[in-house]
Formats: structure tokens, C-alpha cells, sequence
């Protein structure tokens, strides 16, 4: 999932969305995603707007905020650029349209690629986007810390682990599921690099 990172920068490996395993949304709701089943109606509107499981969007969600709407970003972690507005809200219906509306961009873009779809839903990019403080270069470990991306920081390379072998088979990998492992990258305060 993670290929290139440590070389030449991410490559995105396929993977169809319609081959992704998952868990049905019945068991999500009632163990690791529990927090997110006041918004079961978002989740399920939202996505049958964009054609996306609503297990999807509520891991998204569990993935970016632990489905907390009052966070700043909302449930799904938006850029303000993403919303029809162009407008910021933490209103549920709003920011899970514009992150199901994000994603299903970046699906329809690689070809309904779910890992580069998720990474770059996290802010990952390829060579090929041609972006980045890195001469060109996909996202990489040793990708240099910055302001304004990340929160500062490198970005958060355990993102695909997580929502692939984490919260869409029901596991909850920053808590009592942590042992599905982990990409450690250190934090930017000491001018470190991931």
C-alpha cells in the first residue's frame, strides 16, 4: 500500500473499490464504529448520492475526527474548498457531501483506485500530481516538515493500514485493535522528518 515511500515516492498499487472487503454496516454501527451511528442517515444518503458504501464514509470519519462533528473540519476532515460554498461547516449533511463528493472525485480520477483514492483523501500524493516540497517527487519518508499541510507535520502514513485492515473490517486500529501495526513517523517540533 505504501509503495515507493521509502525510494522514489508513493505509487499508488490498484485496487478496485469494488474488490475491497469490508464489514457490513449492521456490525460496524455496533462495535468499532458505534460513535459514528447517530449519523447512520448522513452516511447512508450521502452515499448512495455518490454511489459509496456508507461503512466507507463513517470509517473515513472514524479515521479523520473518531466521528466527533463538533471538531474543527467536522466528521470528515474537509477542506473548505471541497464544499459547493466554499465554505467550512460542521453541519453533518455538508461536510460528509463534500468528503463523499472528495472522494468520489479522486475514485472516478484513478479509475476507482481505492488506495490512491484514500491517500489522496489524506493528503498523499504521486509523482505524477506533480506537488510537493520534494523536487517533484511522491510523497516520501523523508518527505520535509512545512506549515500549513499535515498540521505542520509528515503525513500520517499509517492512513491506509488503518482504514484498509482497520475500521472497514471493523477493527478500531487507534485503540484496543492497535496491534494490525503502524507506519511511526516522528513529529515535526524537533525539525525531524517522518
Amino acid at each position: 500500500m505504501n509503495s515507493g515511500i521509502k525510494e522514489n515516492g508513493w505509487t499508488a498499487p490498484f485496487l478496485s473499490l469494488d474488490n475491497i472487503v469490508k464489514i457490513n454496516v449492521t456490525a460496524f454501527y455496533s462495535g468499532a464504529g458505534a460513535k459514528c451511528k447517530q449519523y447512520e442517515s448522513a452516511f447512508q444518503t450521502i452515499g448512495d448520492k455518490y454511489h459509496i458504501d456508507p461503512v466507507i464514509l463513517a470509517s473515513i470519519a472514524m479515521q479523520e475526527s473518531s466521528c466527533n462533528a463538533d471538531v474543527s473540519g467536522g466528521l470528515m476532515q474537509v477542506y473548505c474548498g471541497n464544499y459547493d460554498n466554499g465554505r467550512c461547516t460542521n453541519d453533518i449533511i455538508p461536510n460528509v457531501d463534500a468528503g463523499a463528493k472528495y472522494l468520489r472525485t479522486q475514485l472516478d480520477a484513478s479509475k476507482n483506485n481505492i488506495i490512491k483514492a484514500f491517500g489522496l483523501y489524506n493528503g498523499w500524493f504521486t509523482a505524477t500530481e506533480s506537488y510537493g516540497k520534494n523536487g517533484g517527487r511522491g510523497l516520501t519518508e523523508d518527505y520535509p516538515c512545512h506549515g500549513g499541510v499535515g498540521n505542520g507535520g509528515p503525513q500520517n502514513l499509517d492512513y491506509l493500514q488503518q482504514m484498509l485492515n482497520g475500521w472497514l473490517l471493523g477493527r478500531d486500529p487507534q485503540g484496543v485493535d492497535s496491534f494490525i501495526g503502524s507506519y511511526h513517523c516522528q513529529n515535526c517540533k524537533n525539525g525531524a522528518l517522518c
